[in-house]
């Protein structure tokens, strides 16, 4: 090295970008053909109010291409395909809307329409981003 510092200026009082996640209490759920799972995942009103950004994330298994869905109110979102080994699973992020969230909010997991088997919701998440862009 030249012996200049690369660093210089003041580090910020507080953190740019605040992330906060928020977790289901159901755990290990089977989804299944026209078994669909509810979960309800509460997020902080205030952290909600102040978010410019949000996602779902997930711990699943064995999701083929086109085969889940989530529901959150009125808007259907697909789930990326996590095909897994025995015993493994797959963590897997999902933009939200933020208009669609609310304190309370209730997510309904689905296999679609097909010759689908089903797969495994071992976690759900929500984590909302506040703070710099």
């Amino acid at each position: 090295m030249d012996g200049d510092d690369p660093l210089t200026g003041d580090v910020p009082a507080k953190a740019q970008v605040q992330r906060a996640q928020y977790f289901s209490k159901a755990i290990l759920q089977r989804v299944g053909r026209d078994k669909p799972v509810t979960v309800q995942v509460p997020v902080d009103a205030a952290q909600l109010k102040s978010a410019r950004r949000a996602w779902l994330r997930l711990v699943v298994e064995d999701i083929s291409p086109g085969e889940a869905t989530v529901a959150l109110g009125d808007q259907v979102l697909p789930l990326p395909r996590a095909m897994t080994a025995d015993n493994n699973n797959a963590i897997v992020e999902v933009p939200l809307p933020l208009e669609k969230l609310s304190a309370n909010n209730s997510l309904e997991f689905r296999v679609e329409k097909g010759n689908f088997d089903g797969w495994r919701l071992d976690m759900a998440s929500i984590v909302l981003e506040s703070g710099a862009r």
